[in-house]
Formats: C-alpha cells, structure tokens, sequence
C-alpha cells in the first residue's frame, strides 16, 4: 500500500511539474501563482541569497528573473531516480540553464530549489548527463 501511495505522489508533482513548464512556456505568471501553495518556499541553491517566503515573494522575485527575455528559457518536466524536476534549457542550443527541484503539498508547489549552473555545477552535470542534456556554460 505504501509504494502505491507513493507512486500516486509522484504522478501528482509530475503532473504539477507539467503545468508549471506549460505556464512557464507560455509565459503565463498568474497561472504559476496558481500552481504554488500561499506559503511556497524557493530558494536558489548555494547562491547565498535569502530563501523567498511565500508565493508573492516568488512571485515578484524569481519568476520574474528565469522569465528574463534576455536569456530565454524552455520548460520541460522531467522525473529520475532524483525525483521531479523542471529544466529549463536556452532556447537557442538547448542547453541547460536551471533545474528547478519540486515538492508538493495538497495538489500545490510548496518548494522550488533552483540549481543554476554557476553554484550548482556538478550535481546539474549529474543529473543531465543521463539525460544526454549538455550544460551551458557558466559565463553566458
């Protein structure tokens, strides 16, 4: 009973996962307040910078940053032995960019983790390189 539980989790972070890359593609930022829980966390590993608290902070903070036209990003959901994740890959060369590490709570996102090349390096080249997925480079 247990695995089968679990297993149910997991098809609901993937499928949330899912709707979060096709708002993400969309460009849809009131569909991915939607998404998370009134009092989501995210925090961008091994950067320093303080842990966003709730989703408005998220909202107004680091969607808006992996949203940045300036380097345009691709969303696509993806799931491991790791867990659920949301890569986000350039869209000129599809190389990874960000990893974004879900959690859930009742059918919502309550955690975002994001592994951006420049402080997590090593354990992005871990995860993609299963995936056959190249890294971008640090300096773009």
């Amino acid at each position: 009973m247990r695995q089968y539980i679990l297993f149910i989790m997991l098809i609901e972070l993937f499928s949330l996962a899912e709707k979060f890359a096709d708002a993400f593609n969309r460009r849809d930022v009131n569909a991915l307040g939607d998404l998370l829980c009134s009092d989501a966390t995210a925090e961008v590993v091994g950067s320093g910078w303080p842990e966003e608290q709730g989703r408005a902070a998220i909202l107004a903070t680091s969607i808006p940053h992996i949203m940045d036209e300036g380097t345009p990003l691709a969303a696509e959901a993806r799931h491991s032995g790791d867990g659920v994740f949301v890569l986000l890959r350039r869209k000129n060369g599809g190389e990874l960019d960000t990893v974004l590490r879900c959690q859930s709570r009742d059918g919502k996102i309550s955690r975002l983790d994001y592994l951006v090349t420049g402080f997590c390096r090593a354990e992005m080249a871990r995860l993609a390189e299963p995936l056959g997925i190249p890294l971008c480079r640090d300096d773009e």
